[in-house]
């Protein structure tokens, strides 16, 4: 465990799906990396509500619960490791992390829910096609809409609280990261048929256009 480098191997190796066929050894060999790092992760992993997110200095693996809105990339990477390797061991392990999320489809306190239910539940169900996953989903995609106000012509980051300055009080902060949320949106707008997810993406996004990009095409974080 003294050299995990958690999450980070398999990120970088999923973009060399794009490469071509003669860079395939470097894919295979990337992917062996990653199995091997992930196989000690999970080795160390005593609980399948725990979710893998760093390794301290000492190689110590830093774990997160549920809420942590990363929690749902250590399912998602899983998922990945089993669509390229065909390998049953991790689509069972990827299975058992994933379900575990399950609570979040109801959880309103936050609007990362992208990240925990369309990298863990969103790739589960693209390759298992298993009609629960979609149902989640798109429970977790009502769940992420509450936090929009059309007001606003945004989906609400956090609850309102002090700014980093400590002088006054966010009601309203979005971040650019909110961003990265929507997929999840446009996923259940297909899904059900209903546009309302979809109309809330597309707001949102307008919205950060107009307010969050700088003239050098740089974003404000906040």
């Amino acid at each position: 465990m003294k050299k995990i480098i958690a999450l980070t191997a398999l990120a970088i190796t999923v973009v060399m799906f794009s490469f071509t066929k003669t860079e395939t050894v470097p894919v295979q060999r990337d992917f062996k990396i990653a199995e091997a790092q992930y196989s000690a992760m999970i080795f160390n992993v005593k609980r399948f509500d725990e979710y893998p997110r760093t390794a301290l200095p000492d190689g110590t693996l830093k774990n997160t619960d549920l809420q942590e809105w990363t929690s749902g990339f250590w399912p998602g990477s899983l998922w990945y490791l089993y669509e390229y390797t065909k390998d049953e061991k991790w689509k069972a392990a990827a299975t058992r992390w994933t379900n575990t999320l399950a609570a979040n489809q109801y959880n309103k306190t936050t609007h990362d829910l992208g990240f925990m239910m369309y990298c863990s539940y969103g790739n589960a169900y693209r390759l298992t096609g298993d009609k629960e996953y979609r149902d989640i989903l798109i429970q977790s995609a009502k769940s992420l809409a509450t936090r929009f106000d059309a007001r606003v012509g945004c989906i609400r980051s956090w609850d309102p609280r002090l700014s980093w300055d400590g002088k006054t009080t966010w009601q309203f902060p979005v971040i650019i990261d909110n961003m990265m949320n929507l997929e999840l949106l446009f996923f259940a707008s297909k899904e059900s048929g209903d546009p309302t997810y979809r109309n809330i993406a597309i707001t949102h996004a307008e919205t950060t256009m107009k307010n969050h990009i700088r003239p050098d095409f740089s974003s404000y974080h906040v």
